[in-house]
């Protein structure tokens, strides 16, 4: 008898410990990752900030840069204003952001950012191959690498620029994507890379679906970001395929061929009222960029210890990292 008391007491200890720790293990992996992000959240420009940049001199912005954690930005002072470098250096920048932010996730999430951030990869490619396809290609520059992946590197944007059509398809045939692009070669040798582009977008975000199921948080950015690509694509008001997996239902969107049917396809959608003052097509798609950089605010707003804070800086710090870009 004693000892099946001595049993259950034991039992019973065991599972008042579990109670107890088992909200400190769950919050344990984010305690350094967002006191890190906490800290690197006081630099992010404010608005106030960006708008004094606006109105400022080349070399005062880079001065309040430099102060708010760009320090290569410095290296510019004493050169004329050029895009090139100016691009380079927020690459760079932006590169370094990124994998900072991959070491400090905890391990379950990184697919997801990892992941996330290939998105840059596929631009990459389409950016190149618009520029060799398209009977415009001279309005084409090619993308920004921002961050160097195993099949591409900084440097090798000048190579790609100089290969011919066929060869860049032979060196994309040797990437992770070579299956979609072998599928597709007839029709990119044709200068239709729109199938192309569909398929590619396709597979990306299924694998974001799949990585964001670490945490609901995640897992519903990943769904606002598929409805956000599939609104966009509706602003070709032609029959673009949609991706599956938003939270609105994919076909809601065809057929549509105005604003005001695409601001009534996503009525339930968190953006929509972003999109309602819209009258043109690049309202829509200022209305979104905004609604992405409240999300990421209203994420940062919460004190939980969780993967709230890191994705919201992540959407922050790109966004920020653009409007650099823009005013510069």
């Amino acid at each position: 008898m004693s000892l099946m008391l001595i049993g259950s007491l034991v039992g019973l200890l065991v599972i008042i410990i579990g109670i107890v720790l088992y909200p400190a293990l769950k919050v344990a992996p984010y305690a350094y990752s967002s006191a890190r992000i906490r800290a690197a959240k006081g630099k992010l420009l404010t608005k106030e900030e960006l708008h004094t940049m606006t109105k400022g001199s080349y070399k005062d912005v880079l001065l309040l840069l430099e102060k708010k954690g760009y320090p290569e930005i410095l290296n510019l002072i004493e050169e004329d204003f050029r895009e090139d470098l100016v691009h380079k250096s927020l690459r760079l920048q932006a590169a370094k952001e990124i994998r900072r932010l991959i070491d400090y996730v905890p391990k379950q999430h990184r697919p997801f950012f990892i992941q996330l951030y290939r998105k840059g990869e596929i631009s990459f490619i389409l950016s190149i191959l618009r520029s060799k396809t398209s009977q415009f290609s001279e309005r084409h520059k090619l993308g920004s690498l921002i961050l160097p992946t195993k099949y591409f590197k900084e440097d090798d944007i000048k190579l790609f620029a100089s290969m011919t059509l066929e060869e860049f398809i032979s060196k994309m045939e040797r990437t992770r994507h070579r299956e979609i692009i072998s599928k597709h070669r007839k029709d990119i040798l044709a200068g239709d890379i729109l199938p192309l582009e569909n398929e590619l977008m396709e597979k990306y975000f299924l694998k974001l679906r799949q990585t964001a199921r670490s945490d609901p948080v995640l897992s519903r950015y990943a769904r606002q970001l598929i409805d956000i690509h599939n609104t966009r694509m509706a602003l070709c008001f032609g029959k673009s395929p949609f991706v599956e997996g938003g939270k609105i239902d994919s076909s809601r969107f065809a057929g549509v061929t105005t604003i005001e049917e695409l601001k009534e396809s996503i009525k339930d959608a968190p953006f929509a009222k972003h999109l309602q003052p819209c009258e043109t097509t690049t309202d829509v798609v200022k209305a979104l960029f905004r609604f992405r950089n409240d999300y990421g605010k209203s994420l940062a707003r919460k004190n939980g210890l969780d993967i709230s804070l890191l994705l919201a800086y992540s959407i922050l710090k790109m966004i920020e990292l653009k409007n650099i870009r823009i005013i510069l």
